[in-house]
Parts: structure tokens; C-alpha cells; sequence
């Protein structure tokens, strides 16, 4: 920006004082450009820095706090980014939620406004900020809410399903047992149970002939028991069994798991913060089911321990 005034005759007269220069080079390094024969901090906008512009022959701040159109915003953070709350702030390119501020994530280089009412937001939904996302521990990852469907529930038409579970698109089926599904609705009475369709229990009692299988990592269903099944009711807290009538009263259920390659079954009892575990064991699962194991087997199949 230059500002001149008239003389006498008429010309411009600098309102700098003549010190005499008639080009750069004649300047000094704090004032290295001549402007109207006078040496100066700057002669336009691009001998300053990214947020300054050069105003009476020096560099001044071109940052603002607040905006309400992109032409109020400075060359660095060129974009008025209106966030929830109803207020403007400049933005630029991001690479992460710490370059756009406060009320603000980054989604795929770009700054985006986090909802104006946090915790709405479903798993599969979109989001630009942790906090817009509904559930204990839910993230946002790429725009989209990362989260536990279980506790949260899913979008309307989709259904929280699979291990781990997340929202999925469910059509309604009548697959018959043992068919492979995605979600309950494709197995008609059924449900969907480790990506099969089966009949879902929590007692022998409700099997009929069959027997309530628990898995550590998948809901309980009714099976067929083994035809190896010594069902003697000694099996105690972490023993290995075949069937449930292999175990005690105390560890009634005969538990499966994947670990280190190999299925394996052990008698178990279910548990919860209410009903803790004896010594030496933990509370662990997957997909809702809880049991009493050890440390090791859990983190073996990766279950998760209270």
C-alpha cells in the first residue's frame, strides 16, 4: 500500500524523509528497499511473511481471528471455516485436528467443523471430531465415527453385528442353519451368530437335545454335543472339556477358543463386574459374553478383560 501527498508544484511528495537512494543495493539490511528515494522495510506485500502484508512501507500482521467470507481471511489460512457454534475462523491446508483449532478436525487435508452438538453421531457416520461421535472411546477416523454399536446402536438401516461388532447393511433373509450371514435379519428366526446362522441360547435347558455351546469370542448357540463327550461333571475352573457335561457346578459352561492357531475348549462360568472371578482369573470376552479365564488365554485369543 502507498500513501503520497501533493507539493506545491503538484507532484507527489513521499512522506517518508529523502535520504537519498536511487536503488536497493544503496540500502541496509533492516531497510533493504528503495522506495521514493527513501530506504524501507518493504515496497509491497511479497517482501514480507506469509501472514503479514506490507502496509506504509512496513510489514504488518494480515492474521484475523474471525471471519464471516473467505476475502476476510489472509493469504496462509485463505478459507472461512464457519463452526458450529456459529463463528467464523480462517483455515488453511491440514494435516492434522491441531492445524484447524478449536471446534475443528482435519478430514482429508482439509479443516472441517465438529458438530454443533457432540455425541450424535453414530458409528458409520460422518464426523469431523472425536468428540462428535457418540459412545464411550468412539473416534473419528477419515470422517467417519469409529465405535462400539453395542452400546450406541447403529443408523437406521444398518445393524450392529460380527466380532468385533460394527453397523453393516441388512437385508431380510430365511437362511437356513449353518448358512453364512452378515446380520440376524438374513437368518429369519435364527440369528447370526460367528457369521453363521444358528439358534442363539444361554442354557441347555433352551437346546432341547442339543447342548448350549459358549465360545469365548462368538455369541452361545445350540449344538449337537460331540459324540466323545465323557459328560462326567468333574471338570473345575479352566480345565479342558469336549462338552458342557464334562463340567462342574462351579464352571458349568464347556467354553471354545482360537489361540495360537489351534481351537481348544475349556470349563468355564460367566462373569461380570457385578460377579468377579475367583483368584487367578479374569472376567474377558468378546461380543457381549463374559468368562472366567486366564490372563493368558486371553490375550492368546484376544478377548478383552474387565
Amino acid at each position: 500500500m502507498l500513501l503520497v501527498a501533493c507539493g506545491d508544484d503538484g507532484g507527489p511528495v513521499s512522506r517518508f524523509p529523502d535520504t537519498g537512494c536511487a536503488a536497493d543495493s544503496e540500502c541496509p539490511a533492516d531497510a533493504p528497499y528503495c522506495r521514493m528515494a527513501a530506504c524501507h522495510v518493504c515496497g509491497e506485500d511479497d517482501h514480507c511473511g506469509a501472514d503479514q502484508i506490507c502496509v506504509d512501507f512496513n510489514c504488518v500482521s494480515d492474521t484475523t481471528d474471525t471471519c464471516a467470507v473467505d476475502s476476510d481471511c489472509p493469504r496462509a489460512t485463505p478459507d472461512c471455516l464457519i463452526l458450529g457454534s456459529g463463528e467464523g475462523v480462517c483455515v488453511g491446508p491440514c494435516i492434522d485436528a491441531g492445524d484447524c483449532g478449536t471446534g475443528a478436525g482435519c478430514v482429508e487435508a482439509t479443516c472441517v467443523a465438529c458438530a454443533a452438538v457432540p455425541g450424535a453421531a453414530l458409528p458409520g457416520e460422518d464426523c469431523a471430531c472425536d468428540a462428535d461421535c457418540a459412545g464411550l472411546g468412539a473416534t473419528c477416523v477419515e470422517g467417519t465415527c469409529d465405535g462400539d454399536c453395542q452400546l450406541t446402536g447403529c443408523p437406521a438401516g444398518l445393524e450392529c453385528t460380527g466380532t468385533p461388532p460394527s453397523c453393516v447393511v441388512c437385508e431380510p433373509d430365511d437362511r437356513p442353519e449353518g448358512s453364512g450371514c452378515s446380520c440376524d435379519a438374513e437368518c429369519g428366526d435364527l440369528s447370526c451368530i460367528g457369521g453363521l446362522c444358528g439358534e442363539s441360547c444361554a442354557f441347555d435347558e433352551t437346546c432341547g437335545a442339543r447342548e448350549c455351546r459358549h465360545e469365548i469370542l462368538v455369541a452361545p448357540s445350540c449344538q449337537d454335543p460331540s459324540t466323545s463327550c465323557v459328560g462326567n461333571g468333574a471338570g473345575e475352573l479352566g480345565d479342558d472339556c469336549i462338552c458342557n457335561r464334562d463340567c462342574g457346578f462351579d464352571a458349568p459352561f464347556c467354553t471354545g477358543y482360537f489361540a495360537d492357531g489351534a481351537r481348544g475348549s475349556i470349563c468355564s462360568d460367566t462373569c461380570g463386574a457385578e460377579i468377579p472371578c475367583p483368584d487367578g482369573f479374569a472376567c474377558c470376552g468378546v461380543d457381549g459374553e463374559l468368562h472366567c479365564m486366564t490372563t493368558e488365554l486371553a490375550d492368546a485369543t484376544g478377548a478383552r478383560c474387565l
